[in-house]
C-alpha cells in the first residue's frame, strides 16, 4: 500500500518519480491501467478513483456519487477525445486521460476529493497526467528508456522553471520556504533520473 499524499499537500517530486519509474506492464493492460489508477490515487490523496475505458468501468473505489463525480464522468469524454486532461466540477475532479495523442487514448481516469478537502489545482493535474502518460508510453510498448528518461527531464525542468517563478513572487515567507523545499527536491529527482539513465 502507498502512503495516500497529505490531504491539503502534493507528493514531493522524488515520491513522484518513484511512482514514474515504477510504471512496468503487466500481462493484462487493464491490470496495468488498474494499478496505475491506484498509484494515482495515493500520490494525490484522492478519496475516489475510477479508470473508464471504451469498453467500461475497470476500476470503481471510493465515493462515485454525486455531482462533482458525475461533472467528471460527463468531462471523460472530452478527455478521451483530446488527450488533455481537465480539473472539473470546481477542483473537486480531476479528469486524466490515459494516451499520448488524440485517438490514441487507452483510458481515463477520474479522480474525486469530497466536499471537506481542498480542491485538485493545476499541479495535481501536472503531475498526474505526468504520470498516465508514462502509463501510456508502457502500454504502447515504446522501447528506448532515453525517450523516457528525457520525458522525464523534462516534466520536472519545466515544473521547476514555474516553481522558481512562482518563488519570486511569493509575499509570505512561509510559501516561499514550501516552494525552495520544492525546488530543492526538483533537483534530486533530475539527479535519479540520471542515475536511472545510467543503469539502462
Amino acid at each position: 500500500m502507498h502512503e495516500n499524499a497529505p490531504p491539503n499537500e502534493l507528493p514531493t517530486a522524488e515520491r513522484w518519480l518513484n511512482a514514474c519509474l515504477r510504471v512496468a506492464p503487466r500481462e493484462d493492460p487493464k491490470q496495468t491501467l488498474i494499478a496505475a489508477a491506484r498509484e494515482v490515487r495515493a500520490l494525490v490523496g484522492a478519496d475516489a478513483v475510477a479508470v473508464q475505458t471504451p469498453e467500461g468501468t475497470l476500476l470503481s473505489q471510493g465515493n462515485t456519487a454525486g455531482p462533482s463525480w458525475r461533472t467528471g464522468e460527463g468531462a471523460a469524454a472530452t478527455a478521451r477525445r483530446t488527450a488533455l486532461p481537465a480539473v472539473v466540477a470546481g477542483g473537486a475532479a480531476l479528469v486524466v486521460p490515459v494516451g499520448l495523442l488524440p485517438g490514441r487514448v487507452h483510458a481515463v481516469i477520474l479522480l474525486a476529493r469530497g466536499e471537506t478537502r481542498p480542491p485538485f489545482d493545476r499541479m495535481s493535474s501536472v503531475l498526474v497526467h505526468s504520470y498516465a502518460a508514462q502509463v501510456a508510453m508502457v502500454l504502447d510498448e515504446w522501447p528506448a528508456v532515453s525517450e523516457f528518461a528525457d520525458s522525464l527531464l523534462e516534466l520536472v525542468t519545466t515544473a521547476g522553471v514555474t516553481l522558481a517563478g512562482a518563488a519570486e513572487l511569493a509575499e509570505d515567507p512561509r510559501v516561499e520556504g514550501r516552494i525552495r523545499a520544492a525546488l530543492t527536491s526538483l533537483d534530486r529527482s533530475v539527479a535519479l533520473i540520471r542515475e536511472f539513465t545510467g543503469d539502462h
